[in-house]
């Protein structure tokens, strides 16, 4: 009787496995997009990086289906000395990509109880700013301070451009804007201006006791684990990276002697130093939706972007260091050498740069290209 029951059991075991590779077969896995869409993506990614000249360019989209392109093309060193290719793992500088971690680092500090959105520039920093009585914080923010933008002043560009390693200090910074008029009525309209982020770095440095490096580093960088992200504080960039060129002369092109890689630390600063890779920027993109660091009141506050940008037609808004276009939420940037751009759309994010700063042609930079033309194709 035992055996009849175990060859019973042996029989009912192999009709289980034999319906389990009936169903299995007759339904085979669904593909993912990232697979779907590989060979598109990496066409687009070299044909834009061909379009715009620059030496290369990296991408990375992550589906609503939790598939993951990533990949690179052309060249992170075009000196004849190295030549060394793009690799989706080099490090860049994310020019203003920056805002968001600044941003962040406000609200750690105002959920910290240490700051409100609502104290004015005067209060926190008294006699910092001309019209610091009439801006506050909240407004630095969104950008709607209406501070003039210290990077467009005659006095900083002819020096960061000519010679990028000229050692700024916060207090020459300060002085092309501190004592200027204020372009419009603050709090009504975002007048986009690095400025305000410049100002924000001052006050997080203030309200926190640390360096700004520092307190980005324990903060966010840190707990978030994201290993290849920090801000400089010396000229060089380090690790793994990918150099940065800047069509000086306006001629099209990229050459070994327009390599802008190394900067002043103090130049951009807290408006768009930060140095980071598309896998940490990717842990950034779900932090920046979600808000671990945050509470759920300022979390939700955050994500209000309802600022209308000057110049910009209806649709597109600027937040808490956070924009909203036509539906893409994120930010882009560019600093001397470099962009990128970080954007989520239909619950895909994505994440694209470029080593190439652009000052000619009317295609714009190749990472907002690269985004565009991604963001067509994919949704």
């Amino acid at each position: 009787m035992g055996n009849k029951n175990c060859a019973l059991r042996v029989i009912i075991t192999a009709f289980i496995i034999f319906l389990i590779s009936c169903d299995s077969s007759t339904n085979p896995p669904v593909e993912q997009k990232a697979e779907i869409y590989q060979s598109t993506i990496q066409s687009i990614i070299e044909e834009t990086t061909k379009e715009h000249n620059v030496p290369g360019s990296i991408a990375l989209i992550r589906f609503d289906d939790g598939s993951i392109h990533k990949s690179a093309y052309g060249f992170a060193d075009i000196s004849e000395e190295n030549k060394i290719e793009m690799h989706a793992s080099h490090a860049f500088r994310i020019g203003s990509v920056t805002k968001t971690f600044i941003g962040t680092s406000i609200l750690i500090l105002v959920k910290q109880n240490k700051l409100q959105l609502s104290h004015t520039v005067e209060k926190l920093m008294p006699g910092l700013i001309k019209h610091g009585n009439e801006i506050t914080l909240e407004m630095l923010l969104n950008q709607s301070s209406a501070i003039p933008e210290y990077t467009a002043t005659d006095e900083f560009s002819d020096t960061y451009f000519y010679n990028p390693t000229y050692s700024w200090t916060h207090e020459e910074i300060l002085s092309l804007y501190c004592d200027e008029d204020l372009v419009d009525t603050p709090g009504i309209i975002s007048y986009y201006s690095n400025s305000n982020y410049y100002t924000l770095g001052l006050i997080i440095e203030k309200y926190s006791g640390k360096s700004l490096d520092q307190f980005l580093n324990e903060e966010i960088f840190v707990p978030l684990g994201m290993n290849d992200t920090y801000l400089p504080t010396g000229n060089e960039i380090h690790g793994s990276y990918a150099h940065g060129y800047l069509d000086v002369n306006y001629d099209g092109n990229f050459t070994e002697d327009e390599d802008y890689t190394v900067q002043s630390p103090y130049a951009i600063w807290a408006a768009g130093g930060i140095v980071s890779t598309v896998d940490d920027l990717l842990i950034w993109s779900d932090e920046i939706f979600e808000g671990n660091l945050l509470n759920a009141e300022l979390q939700n506050k955050r994500m209000v972007i309802d600022t209308p940008i000057f110049g910009a037609p209806e649709g597109v808004n600027y937040g808490l260091a956070i924009a909203d276009i036509f539906g893409s939420v994120g930010h882009n940037g560019a600093v001397a050498g470099y962009t990128t751009i970080l954007f989520k759309y239909n619950n895909t994010t994505f994440i694209a740069f470029g080593n190439g700063y652009e000052t000619t042609g009317d295609k714009g930079f190749i990472a907002d290209d690269l985004f565009d033309k991604l963001k067509e194709v994919i949704n």
